[in-house]
């Protein structure tokens, strides 16, 4: 189990009714963290409509989270991740 930080950001932020929390989540990548996290607030929404950034640096989708404590951020469409 991995503790993780995740920020969400437009549809997201919408769909879970909050803009960051702290999960520990058994995940090995970026798009299994999406995965659960868009199972988890009902979100349609697919990945390949979404960017993604591990601690503040975008990433791809199979990235692997970094150590045991890590953040990620999602963003549907062309949005900045701030």
């Amino acid at each position: 189990m991995k503790t993780i930080t995740v920020r969400y950001f437009a549809m997201f932020r919408e769909h879970a009714g909050l803009g960051e929390e702290t999960l520990s989540l058994d995940v090995a990548t970026a798009k299994d963290v999406f995965e659960q996290t868009r199972l988890r607030h009902g979100s349609r929404e697919p990945n390949g409509h979404c960017k993604v950034a591990i601690n503040d640096e975008m990433a791809d989708w199979s990235s692997p989270g970094r150590g045991r404590r890590y953040r990620v951020a999602v963003s549907t469409g062309c949005g900045r991740l701030a």
